[in-house]
């Protein structure tokens, strides 16, 4: 997705929240963003993000704090991908994004697994594409047959 839609974070302060191995924020890196920052809470995602980062020849801040306890955080997007795998945790992202700054543009990736969907949507997400996987993915993700992405309507799908 950000590959077809780099004009969303050229030039743009990104938050990888959640970062796992550090791909939305290299990739972020790679298409023009001025400033990237991974987090993840996981000490061995944070050495992945920094190896990973040094593989693709680009510097990304990395930061291991639960993001969830910060009041306030100046990024012009943020970035998600599959955090929405159980209620407790779509919640703590429901009441962490409430304090972002009006102008926060945030997507998010998922899978669809369970009732995902379900939280999106209560969230104010809009789907904004769906990628249907390949048969070899399909097979290792366990049926789960396609991958979305979805905007924060706050902002409203006619930003892309």
């Amino acid at each position: 997705f950000l590959l077809d839609n780099s004009g969303i974070i050229k030039h743009q302060s990104v938050l990888d929240l959640g970062s796992g191995c550090g791909a939305l924020a290299i990739v972020s890196k790679l298409l023009g963003a001025s400033h990237v920052v991974a987090n993840d809470i996981d000490p061995v995602a944070i050495a992945a993000i920094r190896m990973n980062s040094a593989l693709n020849n680009v510097t990304v801040n990395t930061d291991n704090r639960n993001l969830f306890h910060e009041k306030t955080l100046y990024t012009n997007v943020v970035l998600l991908g599959d955090m929405l795998y159980d209620i407790s945790l779509s919640a703590n992202v429901a009441r962490w994004m409430k304090n972002l700054p009006n102008n926060t543009l945030v997507l998010i990736g998922d899978p669809g697994r369970s009732e995902s969907h379900l939280y999106l949507s209560k969230m104010n997400f809009k789907k904004v594409v769906e990628y249907e996987l390949t048969p070899t993915a399909k097979q290792e993700n366990n049926g789960i047959h396609s991958s979305s992405v979805w905007i924060w309507e706050r902002w409203g799908a006619s930003l892309l």
